[in-house]
């Protein structure tokens, strides 16, 4: 599997992985529309990488810069490329990216009950805050993770 940063000439991409991604066990509850992205892309505080399997795009991670502070708000692999380390290494790209950038730590916030917060804190990551919100129409407790890097 291979990582690269992406362009806007990757809006199209991303925008495809995250329609096969669906939102079930993603960071975030809504698929994002291509100009969203595309207007994304073209933030300077943002980012995103990429990671392809076996030459086709299978996740990405899209964060954006608040401070000193990187926001991973979107991390989805395709079912197929699950459990294979490829969350991982989209995770890994976002933490070297933000060290290198000078960033003190990578801050991800889900839902509680999201599976994903135990792949989270495998990685190091660990809760700083829970808030109760409504995401989707529903109410649910988010828990704001933190690693420092």
């Amino acid at each position: 599997m291979r990582v690269r940063r992406a362009t806007i000439d990757d809006a199209m991409a991303i925008h495809d992985v995250l329609q096969r991604c669906g939102t079930e066990g993603t960071l975030a509850p809504t698929e994002p529309a291509l100009a969203d992205i595309e207007r994304f892309l073209r933030s300077k505080s943002a980012g995103a990488f990429i990671i392809a399997r076996d030459g086709r795009d299978a996740g990405v991670a899209m964060f954006d810069r608040q401070g000193d502070v990187l926001w991973l708000f979107r991390l989805g692999v395709v079912p197929d490329a699950r459990g294979r380390g490829a969350g991982r290494m989209l995770v890994d790209a976002v933490e070297a990216g933000a060290r290198g950038a000078g960033a003190s730590a990578v801050f991800v916030q889900l839902p509680k009950a999201l599976a994903a917060r135990t792949f989270f804190e495998a990685l190091g990551y660990r809760a700083d805050t829970e808030e109760p919100d409504v995401v989707a129409g529903q109410p649910v407790t988010l828990v704001d993770l933190v690693k420092l890097v």
